[in-house]
Order: structure tokens, then C-alpha cells, then sequence
């Protein structure tokens, strides 16, 4: 069906950047439409009603009009804004990461129906503050599993084996490799039995089951390392936030260990 010249949709704010003298170019992910560029005029002018409004980590909700090379915001209402995330600067960090990496990963206009709502769960676990980790790796393996992405937890990619329960973790590969097939395989990383398990339910578990993992810190940055190196293997490159978040967790480690 054709869309409209003028509609309304719920959507995540997920970046914007300045244009023009007072015009903003705003990011946004719809459930409906996917993810769309907006032209905001005048938000950046102090007496503007809607630059409040879209701002990145915020659930809106936006009526747009098409113009003649793209999106005009003719409306907007926020929704969702995500106070006790948006005051908490690890929080904030993480949400940051967890709109970058579904930016990257959806090209515009794609269906977004379950990334959305995986993005909107993520922002809400985050607002609430309850292994806030957790949330972020549960986004990072369901939306490459949503995208066709894998990673192949099943079975050994090499051989086909079905009963893997430990080996390595290969970016390049995509998956596990058992431990007979995991010598000599370019970049592969050891793989614990404890570190699959927990992929495995990231992977496919619903929030529910996620949110009861409870992963001893060796395991949780086993977990972390491997979805972060396939990630940047597919990106050709880190998201921009991790820099951010792992200077956050520098300093976190420099405070306990000063405690």
C-alpha cells in the first residue's frame, strides 16, 4: 500500500544532526515505516516547541509530510522520554550504543516491526536500572538473529556436529566450531561451555528468561568480547559508542578498586 502524503506513527528518535541554520535532520525508527530521515525545520531556534521533543532516546509520537526529497515534520509528541536513563550516564551510554547499532544494522525503510519493539524493550529494561548489561547483550544477539546474521550456535560450522557444548567462537566463520575443528582457524577465540549457554538463550530466549540469567563476571565478559568481535567483523569496524562505554567501565573499575 502506497504511503500517504501525510500520516501519523510512533517512532524512536534514534540521532539526529544540525542542518541548515535552524533545521535538524532526525533519524527515526517506525514500527510501520521503518527507519526514515525527517526534516525538522526550526527546532534548533530557542523558541522552538518540538526540538524538546526530538531528541535521541525518545519515544514520539510524529506526524510527517512528504516533501520533495524527504520527510518534513509537520508534528510531534513525546511518548516516552526515558528520565532515569537519560540522568544516569552508563545508562545514557548504553543507550546510545543500542540505538547506533540498530541504525547501522537497518538501512532505511526495511521492515522494523520486531526491531522496534526489541529497541523499545532495551530502552525500558535500561530505564529501569536491573542488569543493565544484560539488556545490551540481549539486543546485540536478537538483532542479528532477526537480520540473518546468526550466529550459528547449533552446530560446528566446520563439520556439522550437533552436540558442541564448548570449542571456539569464530567472527569470520559466523558461529561455533567445535573443539576437534577449532586448531588453526583464523581468528577463532576459545568458547566455554557457560559463555554458549548464555548466547544461546540471548539468542532466542524471551525477555523473561534473559532477565533471570545471572552470569558470573568472566562469563558475562566472555559473552561481551564475542558478540562485540563478530559485530565489528560485520560492520567492518566497532560502533562508535563502545569507545564511550568502554571508558565508562574503565572509570567503574577505577572506583572500585579505590573503594
Amino acid at each position: 500500500m502506497e504511503t500517504p502524503r501525510l500520516f501519523k506513527t510512533e517512532a524512536i528518535v534514534l540521532r539526529h544532526r544540525p542542518l541548515a541554520e535552524a533545521d535538524r535532520l532526525v533519524v527515526l525508527l517506525s514500527p510501520t515505516h521503518g527507519k526514515v530521515e525527517a526534516k525538522a525545520k526550526g527546532v534548533r531556534r530557542a523558541k522552538s516547541r518540538m526540538g524538546g521533543h526530538l531528541q535521541p532516546l525518545t519515544r514520539v509520537l510524529v506526524q510527517l509530510a512528504q516533501g520533495h526529497t524527504r520527510y518534513v515534520v509537520a508534528g510531534c509528541q513525546t511518548l516516552e522520554s526515558f528520565p532515569a536513563l537519560q540522568a544516569d550516564l552508563d545508562r545514557l551510554g548504553m543507550g546510545l550504543y543500542a540505538c547506533e547499532l540498530v541504525d547501522r544494522f537497518l538501512p532505511p525503510g526495511s521492515e522494523s516491526y520486531l526491531a522496534y519493539h526489541l529497541l523499545l524493550e532495551t530502552l525500558r529494561w535500561l530505564e529501569q536500572g536491573a542488569s543493565p548489561a544484560l539488556a545490551l547483550r540481549r539486543l546485540e544477539a536478537r538483532l542479528l538473529h532477526q537480520g540473518g546474521f546468526g550466529p550459528e550456535l547449533g552446530r560446528c560450522l566446520a563439520c556439522g556436529a550437533t552436540a558442541v557444548e564448548r570449542g571456539a567462537f569464530s567472527p569470520l566463520a559466523g558461529g561455533v566450531l567445535c573443539p576437534a575443528c577449532a586448531p588453526g582457524q583464523a581468528g577463532a577465540r576459545p568458547l566455554s561451555a557457560g559463555a554458549l549457554a548464555a548466547l544461546r538463550v540471548l539468542q532466542k530466549g524471551p525477555a523473561g528468561q534473559v532477565s533471570r540469567l545471572r552470569l558470573p563476571p568472566a562469563i558475562a565478559r566472555e559473552v561481551e568480547l564475542h558478540l562485540r568481535a563478530y559485530i565489528a567483523h560485520l560492520l567492518e569496524g566497532d560502533a562508535r559508542s563502545t569507545s564511550f562505554l568502554d571508558h565508562l567501565q574503565r572509570q567503574l573499575l577505577t572506583a572500585a578498586q579505590e573503594a
